[in-house]
């Protein structure tokens, strides 16, 4: 219940507060890099996990704000892939965009519910619940974190074929 209330209460200031404060440059390796070694954790050895990031990258934002969109991401990969699913990140920036990519190779997500994963309370099986798994706000946050910066959210999935979850933010 706690993890409910503190998640509705992020979710309510991101929608709310504008623009992210504080906002400062940094290295967006070490908070990826953290972000790993805590699913690393959380998997417990059963799923690949590796990433990809130059360790020069920098990213323009609030870092818990984005160290939370990026770990509701990577802990969903973990928290509903089968035992010996790969999940890649990957970050990388092209001329007007900054992209963060997590990509797995597990069951997928079956196309009609693609376009409903970032409301709020939805999951994709109705049999989930807050007792086998989160908030179900995860992706609205990240929906909501993203938006704030002018980002985005794109998701691409295919059943038995995993999904990725690619997260742009134009560059400053």
């Amino acid at each position: 219940m706690e993890a409910l209330a503190d998640d509705l209460a992020l979710l309510s200031r991101l929608e709310s507060e504008t623009p992210p404060q504080p906002i400062n440059p940094f290295k967006l390796k070490p908070l990826l890099d953290d972000i790993v070694n805590d699913a690393k954790r959380l998997s417990a050895g059963k799923h690949v996990i590796k990433l990809d990031c130059d360790s020069r990258l920098e990213i323009l934002g609030n870092a818990n704000e984005l160290r939370s969109a990026f770990s509701n991401i990577v802990f969903n990969a973990v928290n509903h892939n089968p035992k010996g699913a790969n999940i890649d990140i990957h970050a990388g920036e092209d001329a007007n965009f900054l992209n963060v990519s997590i990509r797995d190779d597990g069951v997928g997500i079956d196309s009609t519910e693609i376009p409903r994963l970032t409301e709020r309370f939805y999951r994709v099986d109705a049999s989930r619940n807050s007792h086998s798994g989160g908030t179900g706000l995860g992706l609205a946050i990240v929906k909501h974190t993203l938006n704030r910066y002018n980002g985005s959210l794109i998701v691409s999935s295919r059943i038995g074929e995993g999904a990725e979850f690619l997260c742009k933010l134009p560059r400053t």
